[in-house]
């Protein structure tokens, strides 16, 4: 069970009939499982992996509040990991606290995608020109080693925010301000 304690609100109570299957025959669009061959020093090994999408990131700053903008969401995996040891394990307990961020699924440039992730999940409509690329590295290296790419930008005020945010069939995003 998380030791970080969770919120029970109508947001994390439409969660129901949470169940975990093996991967149908025709795969994922989003992870696909692999299976890697290769020599260390001589000696065969194996390790199993899932090739998956790069993605983007942004540390999104509001410049009044002096704080960093976090989305909240469910997060399926999070619980399905949780009730492994603990059953009965809420599913409020997997809803996170992150970083703005998103797939590059789509072939346009990655400030574009960082720029629509904020509008998509923040509801802050940043100019490409505001956001900062500040490094790429690899994530979940145990398992897939997809890059991504981090980025800051900065909000005020004077950056119109529409909100509430959208919500679309299985992801709720949810504005939440974290002191900095």
């Amino acid at each position: 069970m998380s030791s970080t304690p969770y919120v029970e609100d109508e947001q994390t109570k439409g969660i129901t009939d949470f169940t975990v299957s093996a991967l149908p025959a025709e795969g994922s669009r989003f992870v696909k499982p692999k299976r890697i061959h290769y020599k260390e020093r001589g000696v065969s090994r194996i390790w199993d992996a899932t090739e998956s999408f790069e993605s983007v990131v942004v540390l999104l700053y509001h410049v009044e509040k002096k704080a960093f903008i976090l989305v909240r969401q469910f997060r399926p995996p999070v619980l399905m990991a949780l009730r492994m040891t603990q059953p009965s394990t809420a599913p409020a307990a997997a809803f996170t606290y992150e970083c703005c961020a998103g797939l590059v699924d789509k072939p346009i440039s990655l400030d574009h995608i960082v720029r629509e992730e904020i509008l998509e999940e923040c509801g802050y409509d940043v100019s490409v020109d505001a956001i900062s690329k500040i490094a790429t590295y690899h994530t979940s290296v145990g398992t897939s080693g997809a890059p991504q790419h981090i980025y800051y930008a900065e909000v005020c005020r004077t950056v119109p925010l529409f909100f509430f945010v959208f919500v679309r069939p299985f992801f709720y995003f949810f504005l939440m301000i974290v002191e900095a």
